[in-house]
This record gives structure tokens, sequence and C-alpha cells, in this order.
């Protein structure tokens, strides 16, 4: 069928957070400059690897990328290219690179923290998990098979080194299952977070945060495959694990009850939907009634009398209480009159967060959106 296009909701959690005791594979986040001596490149060095450190960890990739390659550059120049300390510079490196988005470089400089650490610790070392986790991470959906490569590699050595119920191989199946689900590469995720997600609930109990992310990937799976209903109840036992009276909520718990307002609404049971609605609602307060992403935003079909023509219609209405569309009015049209009508059908299908005021959520007047149309075969 011809539809039209428009914006789509984008839900993306940018990397996995887990609020765990398990330790790394690696010391390569830890690399610590030798003991301090009085010349100068080994000062400068220190200062570098410090502030690229404190950095990253506040989440300042950019600031820190200038660092993490004066440190690994310094890192060379002291402890030469066959140390563990130039190894684990490497990857820290190639990791800030990553973090930027510039792949190619990272995937440049992570072939060649693989080869430092194969020289180092030897080719089927332990400590290669790591760099082999990010050389797959910087792959991306471009180069699937590759990216499959480098997983398999490094989990060949989590079952080589590790014990069976060592929550490290959960946990990097879950990381690799997740990157492969936001590269577009849903089929191939399943079979790793299916694994993150059996072993954590075989050995944590349910209300484990942990448990709480690997659930909510297995939904986003489902979901992305088309099936609502099998999704519905992983994003439901994901907000049961990582959602919690007195904790500030993290971008997971939005994306779940967002995610619930899609699986509802494909369900046909809209009511369902509506404290999810709520939910967000309460989470990222508004204060105007300007125009909103929609957490349910179907697109309108394209009318055949447009003939081929783009353009746009552009309605006004109510977001109500429970996150409805209510009165929507067409304010106007650009490139086709016949536009007006199947973006009113479509709005009124759309759900909203309601704005909040005082704790209670509440109707809010006057909100416009723009419906973009555009001929797509």
């Amino acid at each position: 069928m011809i539809r039209a296009a428009i914006a789509a909701l984008c839900l993306f959690v940018s990397g996995l957070v887990y609020p765990t005791d398990e330790t790394p594979s690696d010391v390569a986040k830890t690399a610590e400059p030798q003991a301090a001596v009085t010349s100068d490149p080994k000062v400068e060095f220190t200062e570098a690897y410090h502030t690229y450190q404190q950095l990253f960890a506040d989440g300042k990739y950019t600031e820190a990328l200038p660092y993490a390659e004066r440190a690994y550059q310094l890192g060379l120049s002291i402890y030469g290219d066959n140390h563990k300390s130039s190894a684990a510079l490497a990857l820290n490196y190639g990791d800030a690179l990553l973090k930027v988005d510039q792949r190619k470089q990272a995937v440049e400089m992570l072939d060649t923290a693989i080869s430092m650490y194969e020289r180092v610790y030897g080719k089927d070392a332990q400590a290669l998990i790591d760099p082999l986790m990010a050389r797959g991470n910087a792959s991306g959906s471009w180069e699937p098979e590759e990216q499959r490569k480098y997983y398999e590699q490094a989990l060949d050595l989590v079952r080589r080194f590790l014990q069976a119920d060592d929550l490290l191989r959960a946990r990097l199946n879950l990381e690799a299952g997740a990157h492969l689900l936001q590269n577009g590469n849903a089929d191939e995720s399943r079979r790793y977070v299916k694994a993150a997600y059996d072993q954590y609930h075989k050995q944590l109990p349910a209300t484990d945060a942990r448990v709480g992310v690997a659930a909510f990937w297995l939904g986003k799976y489902e979901f992305a495959n088309g099936d609502a209903a099998a999704a519905e109840p992983y994003f439901n036992q994901a907000l049961v694990a990582i959602e919690r009276d007195g904790v500030p909520p993290g971008p997971l718990v939005v994306a779940a009850h967002t995610l619930l307002v899609g699986v509802y609404q494909q369900l046909g049971d809209p009511a369902r939907a509506t404290p999810h609605c709520v939910a967000v609602g309460r989470l990222k307060p508004w204060e105007e009634p300007v125009a909103r992403t929609p957490l349910y935003g179907p697109p309108p079909d394209y009318p055949a009398a447009a003939k081929g023509r783009d353009g746009y219609a552009l309605v006004e209405f109510t977001i109500d209480a429970a996150g409805f569309v209510r009165d929507p009015k067409l304010l106007k049209t650009q490139g086709s009159d016949s536009f007006g009508e199947p973006a009113l059908l479509a709005i009124s299908q759309w759900r909203y967060a309601p704005r909040v005021v005082d704790g209670q959520p509440v109707d809010t007047p006057g909100v416009q959106a723009q419906v973009e149309f555009k001929l797509t075969l």
C-alpha cells in the first residue's frame, strides 16, 4: 500500500547501563600510568590520561576524545607497542572514537588494538574479549556478517574461560543483541538477547535491574518483529524491575512506557495504553501547548487525488487528560487539498503524553501538528 511518510517516534537507548557488580573482562577502562617520574612525557601522559578518564566517565565523549588520542600517542612513546598499557590505551581511544560516531577511524584503531592485544597476551587469550566486542560494536549495520564474527569470537572466549553461570556471559550476550537490534539486524539479535534474558532470569530475582534491561530488549525485538502480544509481557516485566518509587527514572523507564502505548494501541486496547500515556506525561513534563511527538502515531494513507505531490496538513486539536486527540480541526493544507481528510482520520488515532499540572493530567487545547505527506512506493 502506498502510505504517507511521517516523522515517527524514534526510541533509541544509546548504550546499556548495568547496575551490577560484574567486573570487566579486561583492564582497558582502568589502564593506569606507571609510577610518576620527572620526565615531561610521563607527566603529560598522566595529565592527558586522567583528563580523558574524567571526561569519559561524565559522558563528555567529544571533549574526552583528544585526550584519549594524546594519552595513546604518549603511551606508545613511553611503553612501546608491545606493552599491555599501550594495548589498553588503544582500546580506550577506539572506544572514544566510536562514542562520537567516527566509525571508520574507530574500526582502524580497534583493529590496531586487537593486534596489540594478540601480541601481548596471545591470539586466544581471555583479554581479547573486550577489544573483540568493541570491534563488533564498531562494524555497524553495513557489515552484519563482520559484526557477528567479532561477537562470536568474543563469546567463544567467554565460553572457554568463564563458568556457565558467570554473569559476564549474559552481559556480553545482551550487549551484542542490543547493538544488532539497534542496527536493524533484528533476526540476528534474538538469540543473543534471549540467551542473556534466560541466564539473568534463571540466576537473579525478577526485581533485579539486569533482568529488567534484558526483558526490555527482548520486548523490543518482539515489537520490531511485529508481535505486539509477545512484546507486552516483557515490557511490563522490565517496568517491574527498573521502575522504583523514590528512584529517578532512567531512559529505559520512559521507553518502556512509550512502547507499551504502541503495544496496547496495536492490540486494540487503548484503555490499557492510557496509564502509560499518563506515566510519560509525569516523567517528561511540558508546560506549553506546543507540537509534541506522539507516543503512537500511525501515518495517514496517501490520497490518490494528490497525484504524487508532496505536502502537509496542519491540524489543531486538544490532547485530553488521557492522551487522546479530541476535536481535531484542519487549519490548512499545502500541496493538495486532498491531504486534509486522511490527516484528520490518522491524527484521531494518535496518542500523546498529557500535560500534568500539580501532579494531575489535564486537557490541553490548541495543540498543533503538521502531518507530512510524501509519496513512497
